[in-house]
């Protein structure tokens, strides 16, 4: 085993996608630059939507509106609940249809048979709208967060396999028979060469997914009245409060941009730290 893992810097090398990292590529736009830019941004949509609200040009509750119930909700409690039970689900749901999605890219990559006859199914089922299932799911499993979460992880699978099936299928042959020749096992070679030349492409797949996932969680709550967010904007919309309905609307997009931010930051260092590029 020691002999083999010295030869894996080198087998990694025949697999990089990116050529080796000099000073030039090293050097980034500053931290602050890079936030400054969307952030002014979206305080300047915010004050054009808040005097446009204001003067009955647009028919939405101002910003400060907004964002006061935003607060009122918070700092009541009432926020906390239906967010902890949204957050649960979507969570469960990315895991679920990740985990799924890199299984069966592997298994469809095994062959080409395989791959070749998956392909028209794949490319079938990703535009398939999933809220059209929602009437079926709630007859066989109800409104129950057992149903959000499967219709959640069936819609986000199609997402992220094609990502997943690409990178596993632009794999560097040489690389695995370089493994072969030195004498790795299907796990070593798993391990050791497929993983680390995906990683990019899982990142990038999880972002995806991750948008992906949480619209359909949401209106899943929506259409069907389960716990969560949804629901509550449900409920505000019923009862005309649009200051709270357009408040939880508020909370979905910062939920969707701070995990995006979050899982953008990851890619890019990793890909610097890798010596590669973000995919």
């Amino acid at each position: 085993m020691k002999t083999l893992l010295q030869f894996l810097p080198a087998i990694r090398a025949l697999s990089a996608d990116a050529p080796p990292e000099t000073g030039e590529s090293r050097r980034r736009r500053p931290m602050g630059f890079t936030m400054a830019v969307p952030l002014c941004t979206l305080i300047a949509l915010g004050l054009l939507e808040e005097c446009l609200a204001r003067a009955g040009i647009v028919r939405v509750p101002p910003v400060s509106v907004v964002v006061a119930a935003l607060a009122d909700e918070a700092l009541s409690g009432r926020l906390w609940p239906p967010l902890g039970s949204t957050a649960v689900n979507w969570l469960v749901s990315l895991v679920l249809s990740f985990f799924i999605a890199l299984i069966l890219a592997v298994a469809l990559n095994a062959s080409a048979y395989l791959h070749d006859l998956s392909a028209p199914l794949i490319g079938f089922l990703r535009p398939l709208p999933c809220t059209a299932l929602i009437p079926l799911v709630i007859l066989s499993l109800g409104a129950t967060a057992e149903g959000v979460i499967f219709l959640t992880t069936f819609g986000t699978l199609w997402q992220m396999l094609p990502i997943l099936s690409r990178a596993v299928g632009r794999s560097d042959p040489v690389a695995f028979d370089t493994a072969r020749v030195f004498g790795f096992t299907r796990l070593q070679i798993f391990r050791w060469i497929t993983l680390p030349a995906l990683e990019p492409y899982m990142l990038s797949a999880l972002r995806i997914g991750a948008t992906a996932s949480l619209m359909l969680l949401i209106s899943m709550e929506l259409l069907t009245g389960a716990s969560g967010i949804g629901r509550i904007i449900s409920l505000a919309y019923a009862g005309s409060n649009l200051s709270l309905m357009y408040a939880y609307v508020l909370l979905c997009g910062l939920l969707g941009v701070g995990f995006n931010i979050v899982l953008r930051r990851l890619v890019i260092s990793r890909s610097r730290l890798t010596g590669g590029r973000p995919q």
